[in-house]
């Protein structure tokens, strides 16, 4: 894996992922390999799952942990957008360190 680099500190990356289609076991894993590739540089990801369908959350978060445990440090994150109530509940379980937000009021 390529060394971190460093920003300056009045700079800021943030990288937006919007996949679309079923993340099932393989799907999550190519995913995850493309965010780890931008994490080394950048300072939030942000995974826009609202086009998505994931059919196997325990595979996602597993496929997700080297992502998220990358960006846990303090100014970084994983930060999960549309997530479902039980993708929340699946990343809260597993003490995943990232983020789920759900922009659907009624979810």
């Amino acid at each position: 894996m390529t060394a971190p680099r460093t920003l300056a500190p009045e700079r800021w990356l943030t990288a937006t992922f919007r996949p679309a289609g079923r993340l099932d076991g393989p799907a999550a894993a190519d995913l995850a390999g493309a965010l780890g590739a931008v994490a080394v540089s950048a300072d939030m990801i942000v995974l826009d799952l609202g086009a998505s369908s994931i059919t196997d959350l325990g595979a996602f978060v597993a496929a997700m942990r080297p992502v998220a445990d990358g960006l846990a440090r303090p100014e970084r994150c994983l930060l999960l957008l549309n997530g479902s109530p039980a993708l929340e509940r699946a990343v809260l379980d597993a003490g995943l360190p990232a983020a789920v937000l759900s922009l659907d009021p009624g979810a």
